[in-house]
């Protein structure tokens, strides 16, 4: 595949044709994308590419005819002035153009303990958990569709497009490149870890340094720190999505993070967490309360807790 086809493909500047191509490449093909383009050239370069291209078409014609008239050089110069003014005028008016777009973007938050199903502008979705944000545009353009995920977890459905990629934006500088899918979304707040889950369909994943593409049933872990990837590996997707139907399930997971998502399900807060030693907890839930948990939580660790509201202190 040829990689600027890949760059033009993922700044949604491709044909149908080309869009076809790609898409149907990247069902084919199981490997790794190339790596993350280039980016698009400021005006300035732009400016100096066009003089450039105009001094060598000048002297190319300079070198067929030894005698050549001053009138034609004067219209040639006076062309290569509409030129870069048309140029300079389309660039000005593109950015003015973005600074529009930019403008027109629609926040949503969660708030812990609250779920909310969220319809983009293209048919997609996304369900949102507790304690979520994400951003989004009222309308996407024709060549392409970009969100930002800011906060929390969601889980996305994304109806299928060729013509128009599907670009979700997460923290430590990646992002999601999708074609029409469906995969969940989750950043850890106690390690500022993104863990990026592929339940159908298939998505490249990407950094500033590569694009890394998955596969159904692949979770990738990402470190929005030093912001590379820790591991890609299967996992078991129906644990992965269980929260949308209202159940907790943790499977080996560090107490601090059981009790991160605690807060984000139940809206409170836990306290003295900083004195407990580290340990893993195992239990699934469906729909049960706050209370329940805590003490199977006590029973089946050194743990014990003290409700006060939506305050809960950790002590032993």
């Amino acid at each position: 595949m040829d990689h600027k086809l890949l760059e033009r493909y993922f700044r949604g500047a491709c044909t149908p044709e080309e869009n076809e191509r790609v898409a149907q490449w990247l069902k084919q093909q199981d490997e790794a994308l190339p790596e993350a383009p280039a980016d698009i050239k400021n005006k300035e370069s732009l400016k100096d590419e066009l003089w450039q291209n105009l001094n060598t078409r000048i002297s190319h014609e300079q070198k067929r005819k030894p005698f050549f008239k001053p009138q034609l050089f004067k219209s040639i110069s006076i062309a290569a002035l509409v030129l870069l003014s048309l140029s300079t005028a389309y660039l000005f008016l593109r950015e003015r153009s973005n600074e529009k777009t930019a403008l027109s973007w629609n926040q949503v938050k969660t708030e812990p303990g609250k779920q909310l199903t969220i319809s983009l502008p293209d048919g997609s979705t996304v369900q949102l958990n507790g304690g979520s944000i994400l951003e989004y545009p009222s309308q996407f353009s024709k060549t392409s569709r970009e969100i930002r995920m800011i906060r929390g977890e969601g889980y996305f459905s994304i109806s299928s497009d060729i013509n128009r990629p599907f670009k979700v934006n997460t923290p430590g500088k990646s992002n999601v490149q999708v074609l029409g899918t469906q995969f969940n979304i989750k950043l850890k707040p106690v390690s500022q870890q993104l863990d990026i889950t592929l339940i159908h369909g298939k998505i490249a994943f990407g950094t500033p340094d590569k694009y890394q593409l998955m596969k159904p049933g692949e979770q990738l872990l990402y470190d929005t720190g030093n912001q590379k990837i820790s591991s890609i590996k299967l996992t078991d997707t129906e644990l992965i999505k269980a929260w949308k139907d209202g159940i907790l399930w943790f499977k080996d997971v560090p107490v601090l993070e059981v009790f991160a998502e605690l807060e984000q399900y139940y809206g409170v807060k836990f306290t003295g967490t900083d004195k407990i030693e580290q340990q893993t907890f195992n239990g699934k839930f469906n729909k049960k309360s706050l209370s329940e948990i805590l003490k199977l939580m006590a029973y089946s660790t050194d743990l014990k807790f003290k409700i006060n509201g939506t305050s809960i202190t950790v002590y032993k």
